[in-house]
């Protein structure tokens, strides 16, 4: 590792503080930059440079990161078979942009407990993960750093769009967590990949939508 990480990083400060990441380091991987974190959870993960949200954090495995990219030129071919304008075309910057991935579970823990506590128990399993018990990593995949939460950069989601996404990450090998045929059901910018439980049911029925 070329850098060690401070106990305060501006970039992640959630991640700085709780000093999750023992260094750093700068690479290119399937032709993109990208930061590479060592130490974090069970292996080496990735921050993807561009594809982040302003404000979000955006930790993903290397498998995941290697499927994003290759989702994201998928997305621009299409944008230009059809005609579709797009800022990421001229400019050169992803198309793809992720609103979430990688979580600690303490992150997960103040989704349940605080940020959805006033949400009826129904209703709340039904937005965000359950984060005890043993079995949290196979019920939570974004615990994983192979689940993302994605959408359009600079676009205000359709239902077209959103079947749009779907084609585009599932070209690339990522599964949705809803149903293949309605958008509407489950959650149209939710992808998972690369062994997570969903992901692995998914697979097995040759489908690449599940609930």
């Amino acid at each position: 590792c070329r850098y060690p990480v401070p106990r305060v990083w501006a970039v992640a400060p959630v991640a700085g503080r709780l000093g999750l990441f023992p260094c750093i380091s700068r690479a290119t991987l399937a032709g993109q930059k990208r930061t590479v974190f060592q130490g974090l959870g069970k292996g080496t993960h990735y921050w993807p440079d561009g594809f982040c949200a302003k404000g979000k954090t955006c930790l993903l495995t290397e498998d995941a990161y290697k499927l994003l990219v290759e989702a994201d030129v998928n997305a621009k071919k299409i944008f230009k078979e059809r005609g579709i304008r797009m800022d990421c075309l001229s400019n050169d910057e992803p198309c793809l942009q992720i609103n979430s991935a990688y979580r600690d579970i303490k992150n997960q823990i103040y989704q349940w407990d605080v940020a959805y506590k006033n949400v009826p128990l129904e209703q709340r399993r039904k937005k965000v993960c359950y984060p005890y018990g043993n079995d949290v990593e196979q019920r939570c995949p974004h615990l994983t750093g192979n689940a993302i939460d994605v959408v359009f950069k600079g676009k205000t989601m359709t239902g077209d769009d959103w079947r749009l996404l779907h084609t585009i990450m599932s070209s690339a090998g990522w599964v949705r967590y809803g149903k293949e045929t309605d958008p509407s059901i489950g959650e149209p910018w939710h992808f998972e990949c690369c062994g997570t439980d969903r992901y692995a049911k998914a697979k097995a029925q040759g489908v690449t939508a599940i609930v």
